[in-house]
């Protein structure tokens, strides 16, 4: 077993809410990221090894039709961070920039750590807790507003009637979701 959970990030909050603490897509888009570096960090993502494919197929957040925007969700490592495949479209495609600490670190490595990211088992731990603390660069901004109506007072009146079940939830996770339940609630009003 890897000794030490994989660092996990690009898992968007979503209208799912599995995990309400996760940041929203909009939030990392900057459209003025230098581009030689945007290029660098795109082909160290690409070079990640695959280390789980899920019976699911994961959808561009920001609720595209481009090439890319629907794929199998398959979640690739470097054996220090884990990440979806999908964070390639959405940094190519809509101007998402990483968290400076990642981007270091794939800068810093002289290539692709192929070797260690090979020693990476698939029942790894991954841990969020960085993740959740990201703020991105534009926090007014969110994806929850491309939903389409229907879909919003779907999940809403699901919610309502308790028809969705969350497991296990933290206080914290319970405010979180009330919050974008909010959200949701202003958006279709």
């Amino acid at each position: 077993m890897h000794p030490t959970p994989l660092i996990g990030l690009g898992r968007w909050r979503n209208l799912l809410l599995q995990d309400p603490l996760l940041p929203d897509a909009a939030w990392f888009v900057d459209t003025h990221w230098e581009p030689v570096e945007r290029q660098r960090i795109l082909t160290y993502l690409r070079q990640g090894r695959p280390l789980h494919h899920w019976m699911s197929h994961a959808q561009c957040e920001f609720r595209c039709q481009l090439p890319g925007s629907h794929m199998p969700d398959v979640e690739l490592t470097d054996s220090m961070y884990l990440w979806p495949e999908m964070l390639i479209h959405q940094i190519e495609q809509h101007s998402v920039r990483l968290p400076a600490q990642f981007v270091a670190h794939a800068l810093d490595q002289a290539a692709f750590p192929t070797a260690q990211a090979a020693e990476a088992e698939e029942g790894t731990a991954v841990d969020y807790t960085w993740w959740h603390a990201q703020p991105g660069w534009q926090q007014k901004v969110s994806t929850l507003s491309l939903l389409p109506p229907e879909e919003v007072r779907c999940y809403l009146s699901r919610y309502a009637r308790g028809a969705i079940e969350y497991g296990s939830e933290t206080a914290e996770t319970v405010a979180r979701r009330a919050q974008i339940v909010q959200e949701l609630r202003q958006q279709i009003d």
